[in-house]
């Protein structure tokens, strides 16, 4: 286990790229140490970071090694770290027993950041509430809160996006006859500041497909969706939406399609001149130009220095934008 720990350390390597006019020069970047925390921030899991915002990141404890979740507070800028106190709910419950989902965000009313969980049970997913609590850093501790008004299954355990002061996921309402609901998609929202949540309507066309695979992510400070989907001649795509007014479900508006024929794998970020990152199938991210939809390496591969032991691949690369 020591060996094992110690090679997850030395792998991991962190670059930091500003979206400028030197983006895409792989000698341009600003190269950081790693957590402090090696433990907790091995990359030896695919959820290792729960969320980014105003410079912090939020990661978790590899649940390998524990049989809870803990999480630590990291400024990679001035090399500062934070280790969260233990959670409450589902304490001394085995961590493959427990589905968790995060939102990170900064909630400016009271200049403070907050780290919210909801937990599901596994023998219980898709049935129940999630149980959730939150972390407020002002305060230094975890309080149990209000679940969501009705159940609510976050999809796949997928990280959260913050805009709007609220951390957004996917999810669907299970279908269940003797509660009178039925099969629905939709994007279930945190607000940081009244700490309750809220229903946003996915476009019409999304809301009964079972199979739905999409991203919840941010575009110009707008919330937008990206599905990949299949046209019926088999041909495989993204599409990008964006919701022009927030929360209102009739402003979702399609912007373009991606053809990702190429290889092309996830959507990652858009950047400020329009352009999409994306990563490839053997894990090296592209930029993507919608207008002439020209691919261009950028010279970042997902794996560390290199190595093909440990392949890290869509998930080794993070912007706080979508994921």
């Amino acid at each position: 286990m020591e060996e094992e720990e110690a090679k997850l350390e030395t792998l991991e390597d962190i670059r930091l790229c500003s979206d400028d006019e030197s983006f895409g020069n792989n000698n341009n970047f600003i190269e950081l140490k790693s957590c402090p925390l090696s433990r907790s921030c091995s990359l030896s899991r695919y959820d290792n970071i729960v969320g980014f915002c105003k410079g912090v990141v939020c990661r978790p404890f590899d649940g390998h090694y524990s049989s809870i979740n803990d999480y630590v507070l990291w400024n990679p800028s001035i090399h500062r770290t934070l280790g969260l106190p233990e959670p409450n709910i589902a304490r001394g419950i085995p961590y493959y027993e427990v589905e968790n989902s995060h939102g990170f965000g900064y909630d400016p009313s009271s200049n403070d950041f907050k780290l919210v969980r909801l937990v599901y049970l596994k023998r219980h997913y898709n049935e129940a509430q999630p149980l959730v609590e939150i972390y407020t850093l002002n305060s230094g501790c975890w309080r149990t809160i209000a679940s969501p008004p009705q159940s609510y299954i976050v999809k796949n355990n997928r990280l959260s996006t913050f805009v709007n002061e609220a951390s957004h996921w996917l999810a669907h309402t299970p279908p269940n006859a003797a509660a009178g609901t039925t099969f629905r998609n939709v994007i279930l929202a945190f607000d940081m500041g009244k700490e309750v949540f809220h229903e946003i309507e996915v476009p019409s066309c999304f809301v009964g497909d079972s199979h739905l695979n999409m991203a919840v992510g941010v575009r110009d400070g707008l919330l937008c969706l990206v599905p990949r989907n299949s046209h019926p001649c088999g041909k495989l795509h993204f599409s990008v939406w964006i919701m022009k007014d927030y929360g209102i479900g009739e402003s979702w508006s399609k912007l373009f399609d991606i053809d990702i024929s190429q290889g092309l794998l996830t959507v990652v970020a858009f950047r400020k001149n329009g352009e999409v990152l994306i990563t490839v199938e053997d894990g090296e991210l592209h930029s993507y130009k919608p207008n002439t939809q020209q691919v261009t390496h950028l010279g970042f591969h997902g794996s560390s220095s290199g190595s093909t032991d440990i392949y890290y691949g869509e998930r080794a690369f993070f912007h706080g934008g979508i994921v």
